[in-house]
């Protein structure tokens, strides 16, 4: 039995595997953090009276300075515009119709909900699905995406919020 488990570990460390494991983690590590980054994106743009502006804006550049820094092995890339918007956004929010190259965005409207139940509870607020402009928040991440992707300064797109 331990000949199957070296032959096993084996064929995991060939080179044909290794890059489809890499970009897998790769890919794990920007979903793990789009939930963060919407939370913190939500209060900066609708929670405006509150004096942790500046640290939730700050929040969101460490987030991104995360995902900017994650690439695939072997050899060092980053991925496409298409997959960060599907990574960071379409993924996690949106229903399954939508599509970033037909540029159609279906929001998966109960869990914005329950993003939003959770700023108004931990901040006592009436924020309420209605209020979020989604467009914005598609284009928001579009602009993000296609920053990060051509290394350009994304903390400028940040800084509108």
């Amino acid at each position: 039995m331990k000949f199957l488990e070296d032959f096993k570990y084996w064929l995991i460390t060939r080179s044909i595997f290794e890059m489809a494991f890499y970009r897998k983690d790769a890919i794990d590590n920007i979903r793990s953090l789009s939930g963060t980054i919407l939370l913190h994106i939500l209060k900066v743009k609708y929670l405006k009276n509150n004096q942790n502006q500046n640290h939730w804006k700050n929040e969101i550049k460490s987030f991104f300075r995360k995902v900017n820094s994650i690439r695939i092995k072997p050899k060092n890339k980053k991925f496409e515009v298409d997959e960060y918007m599907n990574f960071l956004f379409i993924e996690p929010y949106c229903n399954s119709e939508t599509s970033f190259k037909k540029n159609k965005y279906f929001i998966n409207e109960p869990y914005i909900k329950s993003i939003i139940n959770e700023i108004n509870y931990e901040y006592n607020s009436n924020i309420k699905i209605n209020d979020i402009d989604i467009d914005e928040l598609v284009n928001f991440f579009k602009a993000i995406s296609e920053l990060i992707n051509s290394d350009e300064d994304y903390f400028k797109e940040i800084d509108k919020l």
